[in-house]
């Protein structure tokens, strides 16, 4: 580097130095959020407990179309501290449903050169205002379930409107080609304006095959109806690994079969297994799969074995789907190699002997027809 090189460096390593780099810090609200009903009038305080760093300098401030009726306590504090909101509501809210401010913290930049990134943190705070007449929200959720145990149902039925309501709930259960398998019928429920109903059933498995199955919750009331389904799983998602074929052959590419079963009884996508040999740094995947439910299937790949030195080696084989896995550890086997000179020379021995034993029982015919000969010529002289 030049004197004039070596004189900007030293102006940028000055530059840097006089710069100074902000950045945002960790900062928290708590609580997440808050769901209110609407009343004409109401006056509430929510106490929101911020965090930040101690000595910086943040604002705390709120968002929303409800913000006119929202009062701080503090509008900066300097490191963790409660904020209190004051929320003062009119005699009336346009239009009905959900209405959401946001409470949130922001750092506030020191003054001075520099570069600061500033991030914020939010809560929110939901004021529910009910629509005209009836009117009626659902939440539904269900739990995958082993054979023989419960599957748990949570149903919440929230009356969003003016009036009160009758309403009749029904939850169905349907397999998974859609046939109908169970009704449950949780009967008729009165719910006053505003009120939150919550019903929490059990559903047995027994007598119900492994698979994925849907619950649909249907609420009635007033000639309408609400409708949320949930999807669950019965029994357990498994599938093994039942075999695998051996005996290899160095110099080639060799295909080996991993036989899986599933226990499941739907089909089950994108199967795979991927095959590791660690002492010889060999690792391989087969294709993607379906596999129907309770059913075998192979999985294959294909590698070169050619490294190996030994007959029998040590590997692994791990099958993945559905988000899960199924491992196995296993010896693999090579085919031993022909030693064909070997052969080559004990046959040509034992061809050897063969032609060995013909000359030698040619020979001893020889003799006895040359035998045989002289005896004739002997009696036809006399």
């Amino acid at each position: 580097m030049n004197k004039r090189g070596y004189i900007l460096f030293f102006i940028l390593i000055l530059c840097i130095s006089l710069i100074k780099i902000g950045y945002a810090r960790d900062i928290g609200v708590s609580p997440p959020r808050i769901a209110i009903n609407f009343e004409p009038g109401l006056k509430q305080t929510f106490n929101f407990k911020f965090t930040g760093d101690i000595g910086s300098e943040y604002e705390i401030f709120v968002e929303g179309d409800l913000s006119p009726y929202i009062a701080l306590s503090k509008e900066k504090i300097y490191g963790p501290d409660v904020v209190a909101v004051h929320l003062e509501l009119p005699n009336s809210i346009d239009p009905p449903g959900p209405h959401k401010l946001q409470v949130g913290i922001r750092e506030i930049p020191p003054e001075g050169p520099g570069i600061m990134i500033v991030g914020d943190v939010r809560a929110n705070l939901v004021v529910f205002v009910p629509y005209p007449g009836k009117y009626l929200e659902t939440e539904f959720s269900t739990s995958d379930a082993r054979y023989g145990e419960f599957s748990d149902f949570n149903l919440k039925v929230i009356s969003r409107g003016e009036e009160d309501l009758t309403a009749s709930i029904n939850i169905e259960v349907y397999d998974s080609q859609d046939n109908l398998v169970n009704k449950m019928d949780l009967g008729e429920h009165f719910i006053k304006s505003q009120e939150i109903k919550e019903f929490n059933e059990k559903f047995d498995t027994i007598g119900f095959r492994a698979g994925e199955y849907k619950a649909v919750a249907i609420v009635s009331y007033d000639g309408k109806e609400v409708i949320k389904e949930d999807k669950f799983k019965i029994g357990e998602l498994i599938i093994k690994i039942v075999g695998h074929s051996d005996n290899f052959v160095r110099g080639i590419i060799n295909r080996l079969d991993i036989e899986i079963e599933s226990l499941w009884n739907d089909p089950i996508e994108e199967v795979y297994a991927e095959i590791l040999i660690p002492n010889y740094n060999i690792r391989f995947k087969t294709p993607f799969e379906t596999v129907t439910g309770f059913s075998r299937t192979n999985l294959t790949g294909y590698f070169d074995p050619t490294p190996i030195d030994k007959d029998v080696f040590f590997g692994s084989i791990t099958v993945y789907y559905a988000d899960k896995e199924m491992r196995k550890l296993v010896n693999f086997k090579m085919k031993k190699e022909v030693d064909y000179g070997k052969y080559l020379m004990i046959g040509g021995i034992i061809l050897v002997l063969i032609l060995i034993i013909i000359l030698i029982y040619v020979t001893l015919l020889k003799k006895e027809a040359d035998k045989d000969l002289k005896k004739k010529k002997r009696a036809k002289r006399r």
